[in-house]
């Protein structure tokens, strides 16, 4: 149960931990920040550089072409990691962003399936976006799929009918299903330009002939 106590705050109940709850407090969400990314042990990043099993040991034997595995490889790891957490996807705030110039929505009851923003040239059809309340950009708002872009007006595949202000900040998905930590795998569009421009010339030449 949510007891409000105040303009800007309210407590609640809940089961287990310390209560009152001290120190810095923040909410997982989501994508939004890299710091709550969770992965299973055997895929975690090694906090001393070291790595005895999973997956960054068979990036590192590949790298190395240890016992001759391959004749070459390319190696994306820069091109797509976190700059903040190793062996992470950037969080939505490493990420290119933008925000509303026409304010979407008048009463919360009409719906409509179009938005305008200041630069959407990152972004791509069928994409996840994700709109936080500007100009902090941290309490989420809606999430929607573009169904397709002209200039600076992005069309919905669904519809929505949440009023966003001017200034509403927009900002893509990095991975497909991100609703639970661990699920940053198959990368959507913002991602795949993101590796397809970071991977160095000197790595892709090792394909040709």
């Amino acid at each position: 149960m949510i007891t409000v106590t105040g303009a800007d705050s309210f407590t609640y109940d809940f089961a287990g931990g310390t209560s009152p709850a001290t120190g810095t407090i923040r909410l997982g969400e989501l994508g939004l920040r890299v710091e709550f990314q969770a992965y299973s042990a055997n895929q975690s990043w090694p906090a001393d550089g070291t790595d005895a099993s999973g997956k960054w040991r068979l990036h590192d034997d590949i790298m190395a072409q240890t016992s001759s595995c391959c004749d070459a490889a390319i190696d994306t790891y820069s091109a797509w990691v976190s700059p903040s957490r190793g062996g992470c996807w950037p969080g939505m705030l490493e990420l290119p962003s933008t925000t509303l110039t026409v304010q979407a929505g008048t009463d919360g009851v009409a719906t409509y399936n179009s938005i305008t923003v200041a630069d959407a040239s990152f972004l791509r059809a069928e994409q996840t976006i994700n709109l936080y309340s500007g100009p902090d950009g941290l309490a989420r708002l809606s999430t929607q799929v573009i169904a397709s872009i002209a200039g600076n007006v992005i069309t919905y595949q669904g519809t929505s009918a949440v009023v966003m202000p001017i200034g509403t900040v927009v900002r893509p998905a990095e991975a497909i299903g991100e609703n639970t930590p661990a699920s940053m795998v198959h990368p959507q569009p913002v991602m795949i330009d993101r590796i397809v421009s970071g991977i160095a010339q000197s790595e892709k030449t090792k394909f040709a002939i």
